[in-house]
């Protein structure tokens, strides 16, 4: 897969940095931007190399090299987001997922303990048995090539109903050891799609502290959505989470919503939550929380770039027993597109003033997410009025101008000053 090494290689190159040093390494918007457009490959209209049978005689047939390099750039891209190490694509793991793939297309179900189809073959049997059991598996309403890759984005979101209190799927995707991996992509008659990710190698070494979901630093608004939990995942060896009486603090600091999990409310259920899952799914226990966005109209529309975020842990354990210092951490959602501002408003239509009288006057641009919300304020004649950067203008003499505000990218807004004698 030649086609892939040069993304490898800069993966591979950001990862040990930011394992070196996790604070100084965070992304910037536009790090981000370039990460995720290096990441990028483009996905064949047809996705096999050789077609699949769902029905006897089964065929697991294989995936295009072009769809796994664009599964693997969009697995290394989250990876790497995490501050990991990238894993690479095993010719044996692609082969054993494709099988798992096929059967569920097949059964047309999603099970990581499958029964045998009595026309199938012990052997095949055998390899899709064993991707169901070491995969993590999904299903779509629909088929498209760029499923193999955009199912990444699924399995680390993690946040439909039944995966709420565990996030297996994330934490195996997201596991520090993850050294080889293999995708599987089938359809079945009636059109859905079944995914299978290969996730329980183990076979790459790695020292870390914390994995943390949404990670430090920039990071894509695009990944989140109201329902998707947050996870904290310790170095078992380093914190013992079953011993550890965790106090998470959340706060988004542009419009002062906090929430204080103080206690370990179980029920995902119920909107804000904060559990502790001690299975070892990926490297480890779990921490795993979530606000509830619609406790705040200013976030009700969910995650969008400018929010920040930043988390307080506290209450860990080391393995030892020993207390540890809180963990605090700040995450900057962006988008992954730039995003210019679509209009600007000032909150006065219109000014009366007498000389040496002020008034303030705010511009706000929209949309609250664009890349750039400042703007430049401006008088048509400073003989008339003179306003400052914070909007406040100065009526100097008698007369008439205009009050301009405007936008990085030219939009602006303009109301009329007068004044009076």
């Amino acid at each position: 897969m030649t086609r892939y090494r040069r993304l490898a290689s800069l993966l591979c190159a950001l990862a040990l940095l930011w394992a070196a040093a996790p604070p100084a390494m965070a992304l910037t918007r536009d790090d981000l931007r370039a990460l995720a457009a290096d990441a990028a490959q483009p996905w064949p209209e047809e996705p096999f190399a050789e077609p699949p049978s769902i029905a006897a005689p089964y065929a697991a047939g294989a995936l295009d090299e072009a769809l796994i390099d664009a599964a693997l750039g969009r697995l290394n891209f989250v990876r790497t987001l995490a501050g990991l190490r990238p894993a690479r694509a095993d010719d044996a793991l692609c082969r054993l997922a494709q099988h798992g793939a096929v059967l569920m297309a097949a059964q047309k179900t999603v099970s990581h303990a499958p029964d045998p189809p009595g026309d199938m073959d012990a052997d095949f049997f055998a390899q899709a048995a064993g991707a169901a059991a070491n995969c993590s598996l999904a299903s779509f309403n629909w088929f498209s090539p760029a499923l193999a890759a955009e199912s990444m984005d699924w399995f680390v979101r993690d946040d439909t109903a039944p995966n709420l209190g565990e996030l297996a799927h994330r934490r195996w995707m997201l596991c520090p050891h993850m050294g080889r991996t293999g995708f599987g992509l089938a359809l079945d008659g009636e059109g859905r799609s079944y995914a299978a990710l290969y996730v329980t190698d183990l076979s790459a070494p790695d020292d870390y502290d914390f994995v943390l979901w949404p990670a430090p630093g920039a990071f894509p608004a695009d990944l989140m959505r109201a329902e998707t939990p947050w996870s904290v995942s310790p170095n078992p060896v380093k914190c013992d989470l079953t011993r550890s009486a965790p106090h998470v603090l959340l706060e988004e600091l542009t419009t002062g919503a906090r929430w204080d999990f103080a206690g370990a409310d179980a029920d995902p259920a119920q909107g804000a939550y904060c559990l502790i899952d001690d299975r070892s799914f990926g490297d480890g226990p779990a921490l795993i929380f979530r606000p509830d966005l619609a406790d705040w109209p200013a976030l009700e529309d969910g995650y969008e770039q400018n929010q920040v975020w930043r988390a307080t842990v506290s209450g860990l354990t080391a393995a030892d027993g020993a207390p540890l210092e809180p963990v605090v951490y700040t995450v900057e959602m962006a988008s992954l597109t730039p995003i210019d501002p679509a209009s600007v408003e000032l909150s006065a239509r219109s000014l009366a003033l007498r000389p040496g009288e002020t008034a303030a006057v705010g511009a706000t641009v929209y949309p609250r997410w664009a890349d750039d919300l400042s703007c430049a304020l401006s008088t048509s004649d400073s003989s008339v009025a003179v306003v400052d950067e914070n909007g406040l203008v100065t009526a100097l003499a008698a007369g008439q101008c205009l009050l301009r505000a405007e936008a990085v990218n030219g939009r602006f807004d303009e109301i009329e000053i007068t004044v009076n004698e």
